[in-house]
């Protein structure tokens, strides 16, 4: 058996609703821990995991060579520095509000709209990837 504990009731009882759920879903129980596990993944997992896709379709011929440099070097300058360590579950919509405002105190509007392209385009990787691989099971 496991304890877990929450700082409220509410909390506590939507874990419950949470796990109830689950264990009448696909998956059951396990594939809300499969979740978990993936979201506990650092952000530079799931940038070299979108990387790797722009790779694949530079080497088809569906992405420019100039594009996918652009991706590495936004990534690696701006995003990874940021979010490179931080668990991809832990990354909060104030965390993105704040990189964005971050952003735009320092660059043009068309490098902040970039910058946020590639950051988005992998976090809806991660995102993509946890939903696959809990929904497989």
């Amino acid at each position: 058996s496991r304890q877990e504990n929450y700082r409220t009731r509410e909390q506590a009882e939507a874990r419950c609703d949470e796990l109830n759920a689950a264990r009448h879903g696909v998956g059951g129980p396990s594939a809300l821990a499969e979740q978990r596990r993936l979201a506990l993944l650092p952000f530079d997992h799931y940038a070299s995991r979108w990387l790797t896709e722009q790779r694949r379709r530079l080497a088809e011929g569906t992405l420019k060579i100039a594009t996918f440099d652009n991706y590495e070097h936004l990534l690696a300058h701006y995003v990874l520095r940021r979010f490179g360590d931080k668990a991809v579950g832990s990354i909060t919509l104030a965390d993105c509000e704040d990189f964005r405002a971050d952003l735009a105190e320092h660059l043009g509007n068309s490098t902040v709209r970039n910058i946020w392209q590639s950051f988005s385009a992998v976090l809806r990787r991660g995102e993509s990837d946890r939903t696959v691989d809990t929904r497989d099971r």
